[in-house]
Parts: structure tokens; sequence; C-alpha cells
């Protein structure tokens, strides 16, 4: 399982490493001993983030995004680099 690497950090700033963008693949979100996703990793954490939240996924064609939820108090973005997505 690929992991994050902090590159620097300061006073006010951190900046991590997730890898290439061809690398997101080999990360692996767990959420419960059978429940993980491939593909997936959240830096927010990692970077100090105290409002928000980022992450990075890659998807297979004719994959999921993932579970069905819902977000209270933040809005989620999507950003597709390549392919497409609805």
């Amino acid at each position: 399982m690929k992991t994050i690497k902090t590159i620097k950090e300061g006073k006010n700033f951190k900046a991590v490493n997730i890898g290439n963008i061809s690398e997101i693949i080999e990360h692996e979100l767990v959420l419960g001993p059978d429940f993980k996703i491939q593909g997936k990793v959240f830096a927010g954490q990692s970077v100090g983030a105290t409002g928000s939240e980022l992450s990075f996924q890659t998807l297979v064609p004719g994959q999921d995004s993932g579970f069905l939820h819902a977000h209270k108090t933040h809005e989620e973005l999507y950003i597709i680099l390549r392919g497409e997505g609805s």
C-alpha cells in the first residue's frame, strides 16, 4: 500500500506527496475489516487541514465512485482529469 510522504513543513504550511497520478491506484482506503476502496487517498489530515478535506481517487472504466452518503456541513467537488463521469 502506498503512503503519503511529507515533503516540507513550516509554521503555517505542510506539503505532502501522494505520488504520481498514475500511482493513486496503489493507495488503499480502509474503512473497516471488510470494506476498503482501492485507489483512494485522503490528504486533508496529512496537510493539517482544519476546515476542509482533500482526496484523490482513480476509477477504472465502469467503476462507481464509492458508497451512498451525504454531507451536512460541506460540499463535495469532483475534478475529472481524464475520461468522463456522471
